[in-house]
């Protein structure tokens, strides 16, 4: 959004700045201000099997249909492409149960949960425990087996990030800069508790199971399974 601009030209600290995608549609190179983004679990380092569509949705990319949701009004995360999820449940453990806010992030790698939620979700992982040098959630062989899908109901639709979208592969722990050998999770504390208007973060590792739209002409952002 434009408004993140302010501040960023002097001597105006007012102006903003028109975006990327301003610029296209005063250009004439899309006709709507969207873009859509496609991730995929890679398989190794040099992977390049992202797409990103500007101007428009690609339906070769996405199964059924697109789960559209309004920006939020809560702040901070109306600032950003921010959206609320009205429930979250790990398996049968409720981590919450209210609308709450938070924000899609293609620019983070993880999933982020207030803190509070996330005790409730590592409480449920029997021996997890959070390695404050990796800031990752370390996730013993023993209880790999009897780990839940995590359920995410975003517009009256469920989205799962089910126990693999929930791993961090093992063969990628050096690439991650993590140690090798060790589970670890793709879930984290966000560092703040629940309740302050940004409650989670759903980054890469959510969006590789599913198909992103930003939609800046409705102000809107879209799901859908891949």
């Amino acid at each position: 959004p434009v408004n993140l601009t302010v501040g960023s030209l002097s001597p105006n600290f007012t102006s903003i700045v028109p975006t990327v995608m301003d610029n296209a549609r005063q250009q004439g190179l899309i006709q709507q201000q969207i873009i859509s983004i496609s991730f995929a679990p890679a398989s190794t380092d040099n992977d390049t099997n992202g797409v990103i569509t500007f101007g428009s949705v690609d339906p070769s990319l996405f199964i059924g249909n697109i789960t559209y949701v309004p920006v939020t009004s809560t702040y901070p995360a109306a600032h950003y492409w921010g959206i609320n999820i009205t429930s979250c449940l790990y398996g049968k453990t409720i981590v919450f149960s209210t609308s709450t806010a938070g924000i899609v992030d293609t620019g983070n790698s993880l999933v982020a949960l207030a803190d509070d939620f996330f005790a409730t979700y590592m409480a449920a992982i029997p021996g997890s425990y959070y390695d404050n040098q990796t800031l990752f959630i370390v996730i013993p062989s023993s209880s790999i087996a009897s780990m839940q899908p995590l359920n995410l109901t975003i517009g009256g639709t469920v989205f799962i990030m089910d126990v693999s979208a929930q791993l961090v592969p093992i063969d990628q722990d050096s690439a991650w800069g993590i140690n090798p050998g060790v589970q670890y999770g793709t879930i984290g504390p966000s560092g703040y508790q629940s309740g302050q208007g940004l409650d989670f973060i759903l980054g890469q590792m959510f969006l590789e199971k599913y198909y992103a739209v930003f939609d800046g002409e409705n102000n809107r952002v879209g799901l859908a399974y891949t």
